[in-house]
């Protein structure tokens, strides 16, 4: 999909969609963290292999001109223009003579994938990665999901998202960073009533618990008749990769993101929890974690089984930790007596 299919437009009021409209500050390798930072202050820059370029490309193909593009200030950002080169300038998998450089968009260029990033799309891509991992393997993943994530945005695709557990945390994440935080999100889990969840969430994003595919036969037949303006965005959380086949049929097209097991994941649990700590703590209003030693030591000691648990877990504590347990309890929503035995049980759970 090239760039113009891509609205900057975030009013909740209309319609949400892709929020990441800062400007691009440098072209990175795909599913890698070698990147070409572009000029600061912008000022007209060629592209290509050549020495005297002002963005000197590393590609080995042998496909890349020694002067490749120009780039161009303009309002916003910048723009890149082929310079006549053999094997030409590509965005999004179509060649094109010229375009804006948005976030996220994927460039060719002689032999090298490109990825225009900007200080969202890179706060963005740290997400994505925590989820799905920081591993040099799993950053095709990432990128891939970064992809499928602007798909969504443009009401191109619905979003599936496999894995373990409770997956509505990861959804709610993903939606405020793609969308916007004022984007409305319904979630509707196992046993709520779905139809009543595409009612409240038109014009904005349903994020729907599937467990059986008769669910989402029943989903897929209540957004048929309703047009497309009126049509919630959709973002289903299943199980397995069979139920993302199975909802793929039901649904149309989607964009399918697959979070890894924690279990598969035990060296990089600690700074899991660190930044989904950082971010509890900035949502909640609290001045950072707070976390004693003690619950540094407990955190280390349980066995998440899901993201869910993570945020969940951590957001008590610091609860606990900032305001006390009943002005804590008050903020998370929850009461003080249920905080008090919340926090019994899991050190009777961690003796023994």
């Amino acid at each position: 999909m090239v760039l113009d299919d891509y609205s900057t437009d975030t009013d909740p009021r209309t319609r949400s969609s892709w929020c990441i409209n800062d400007p691009v500050i440098r072209l990175r390798e795909w599913a890698g963290e070698r990147a070409y930072g572009l000029p600061d202050p912008p000022v007209a820059s060629k592209i290509g292999s050549a020495s005297k370029c002002e963005v000197k490309l590393d590609d080995k193909s042998g496909l890349l001109s020694r002067e490749h593009a120009q780039l161009t200030p303009c309002e916003g950002g910048w723009k890149i223009r082929d310079l006549e080169s053999t094997n030409g300038l590509w965005c999004d998998g179509v060649r094109r003579p010229a375009f804006a450089l948005r976030p996220g968009l994927e460039i060719t260029i002689g032999g090298l994938r490109l990825i225009a990033e900007s200080p969202g799309l890179a706060a963005l891509r740290a997400v994505v990665s925590r989820f799905l991992g920081w591993a040099r393997e799993h950053q095709s993943a990432v990128d891939d999901a970064l992809h499928s994530l602007r798909d969504w945005a443009a009401h191109h695709a619905a979003l599936v998202v496999i894995g373990d557990g409770d997956l509505t945390p990861v959804v709610e994440r993903l939606h405020g960073l793609t969308l916007g935080p004022d984007a409305p999100l319904v979630v509707c889990g196992p046993g709520d009533d779905l139809a009543g969840g595409v009612q409240a969430a038109m014009h904005g994003t349903l994020c729907a618990v599937i467990r059986r595919r008769a669910e989402a036969h029943d989903l897929a037949e209540m957004l048929g008749p309703m047009e497309q303006p009126a049509r919630p965005r959709i973002a289903l959380c299943v199980g397995r990769a069979a139920d993302a086949t199975d909802v793929s049929i039901t649904v149309g097209r989607s964009a399918v993101i697959g979070v890894p097991p924690l279990a598969t994941r035990a060296g990089e649990l600690e700074r899991i929890v660190d930044e989904s700590a950082a971010d509890a703590a900035h949502a909640l209003g609290a001045p950072s974690p707070g976390f004693t030693m003690h619950d540094l030591e407990r955190l280390k000691a349980i066995e998440f089984k899901s993201f869910a648990e993570v945020t969940e877990t951590v957001r008590r504590i610091i609860a606990m930790r900032t305001w006390g347990v009943t002005a804590g309890a008050a903020r998370l929503g929850i009461t003080h007596v249920s905080l008090s035995q919340w926090t019994r049980r899991l050190d009777r759970k961690l003796s023994t």
